[in-house]
Formats: structure tokens, sequence, C-alpha cells
């Protein structure tokens, strides 16, 4: 939670094996961008990759232990809270309701440069505009709602988003 209230998480959205030398060499000029870029950014997605993100909110309860160092689904209390307020019911393990818990946004509203993203990466020379989706996109949620309030809508709220992407 945040001062205002706010709620975010952090959903994975990244290649899963980032771009090395040859593959960067041979997809920038298919991009149309420089390849020193293509290699600062080489995990990331281009908005020209998909048109729509679906993500589960699953993964961002996760943390890693420090005795272990396994990844472990550990949500803190508040963020157990938080899980209740957007449907999470006492019959079901918040684990299931988070990996069930779908939100769908358009890959323009994620690009960095739109609706205020900025690019973390400390090599990127236009981090207000790159054109780089980043590797964790954020879902805001209002306080009082438990909706989002930044692009991303529910899956079972996105029969419209869909609709409107058909049409365009």
């Amino acid at each position: 939670m945040f001062p205002d209230g706010h709620s975010e998480i952090r959903v994975k959205c990244m290649r899963s094996r980032t771009l090395g030398p040859t593959k960067v060499k041979a997809l920038a000029p298919k991009f149309g961008i420089p390849e020193t870029v293509l290699a600062i950014h080489n995990d990331q997605y281009l908005l020209a990759d998909f048109d729509i993100v679906v993500s589960s909110i699953g993964n961002a309860f996760y943390t890693t232990d420090g005795k272990t160092g396994h990844f472990e689904w550990q949500p803190t209390q508040k963020e157990e809270e938080f899980l209740e307020k957007i449907g999470a019911t006492k019959r079901e393990t918040f684990k299931d309701f988070a990996f069930r818990s779908l939100y769908v946004a358009p890959a323009s509203m994620l690009q960095i440069g739109n609706n205020g993203v900025v690019c973390t990466r400390a090599k990127c020379r236009n981090k207000k505009a790159c054109g780089f989706i980043p590797s964790y996109p954020v879902i805001r949620f209002d306080a009082s709602t438990g909706q989002p309030t930044n692009g991303w809508v529910s899956i079972e709220q996105s029969l419209d988003l869909f609709k409107d992407f058909v049409r365009k």
C-alpha cells in the first residue's frame, strides 16, 4: 500500500531468454533500431511483438527466501488483505485465487513513454520513450474499489477491450 492507499503489483513480461549478440545483430535491422539499443533491452519486448498482454498476479507474491535462496509464496498480511479486497474468500487459498486472477491490458498502455512509464535500464538514453515494454509492468489498484486504474482490466471485464481491439 502506498500513502494514498492505492496498491501496485508488478507482473512479469519479459523474454525467458535474453537476446545474445548474434540475435541482436540479426533482429535490430528488422526492428529498425540500433543494435546498441536492442542489446540494452535484450530481454524486453517491443510494442510490435504483441497487441494484448494477459497476466496472472500470482508471481507478485513470491519472494526469495534469504536462507535457502528458493523463490517461495510468501504474501505479507497487507498483501493478503489486498487479495481479499479484490475478491479472495476464506473458502479458497490466496495462492489459488492469485493465480486465477488474470488482468488484461493493451500493449500500447504498457509501453515506456505511455501512462508515465519510464525505462529503468541504466544504459538507456531515452528513458521516457525508448519504445520497449518494461520487464515488470505495474498494475495499479484503486484503494477504495480494488479496481485497476492504469489501463488494465480484469479478465472478467475484458470483453470491451477485445471488442475495441477487433474494431481497430
